[in-house]
């Protein structure tokens, strides 16, 4: 392999890390905090182009090429909410902990916009009777039947987990995008949303929380 095809395959591969970055694509593999972290290696990678052409093997670098048909098997795909595992409970504490998760409405006494994963650990930290009556607005996919859901992730899409919210009220159908209004109510050990108004809506720029 020549020396040109290497700088090629090297350079490609750093821009492929800023454009992932860079674009929507990056939000559905990984948390918002690391995109960052992924522009820095694209950078990184274009600054070592010379000395990687220089010393890299032929077999290394068709080796490169690998992220860059990972990235083409994903471009424009929406993740599969319903092909992702549920939360369990004992994944709580883990989906809780995240680098860069946003603060819980729910845990202050408020509720306003909030997520599917916000009302699990809150309901999961306060006990379902905690959050009744609270007026929330939430965004998820719906099933088409009585639940929205959201795929959350503590690292990178990899460790994806569907988080359901039951719903009462009519959704639309299946896989489409729903925002509810309305408030939250028990039922039995767990709680609800009761519907209040329901729209469909676009897919987030961060589909994946």
């Amino acid at each position: 392999m020549s020396r040109r095809c290497r700088i090629a395959i090297a350079t490609a591969v750093g821009l492929l890390f800023i454009a992932t970055a860079a674009s929507g694509l990056g939000a559905h593999l990984v948390r918002g905090w690391f995109l960052p972290v992924l522009a820095g290696t694209g950078v990184v990678v274009l600054a070592c182009v010379p000395e990687a052409a220089r010393r890299t093997t032929a077999t290394g670098a068709l080796l490169l090429l690998l992220p860059i048909g990972a990235w083409l098997g994903v471009v424009g795909q929406q993740p599969d909410v319903a092909a992702a595992p549920p939360l369990v409970a004992t994944d709580g504490s883990s989906m809780g902990n995240r680098l860069g998760a946003a603060a819980n409405p729910l845990l202050t006494g408020a509720g306003g916009n909030v997520t599917v994963l916000q009302v699990l650990l809150a309901q999961s930290r306060l006990g379902p009777a905690a959050l009744d009556g609270r007026a929330v607005v939430v965004t998820g996919v719906s099933d088409g039947r009585r639940s929205l859901s959201r795929l959350a992730m503590v690292c990178c899409i990899a460790d994806a987990r569907q988080v359901p919210l039951a719903v009462r009220g009519p959704l639309p159908r299946a896989g489409s995008w729903v925002r509810v209004s309305g408030h939250l109510r028990v039922e039995r050990t767990s709680v609800v949303l009761v519907a209040d108004s329901v729209r469909t809506v676009a897919a987030p720029a961060r589909p994946v929380l």
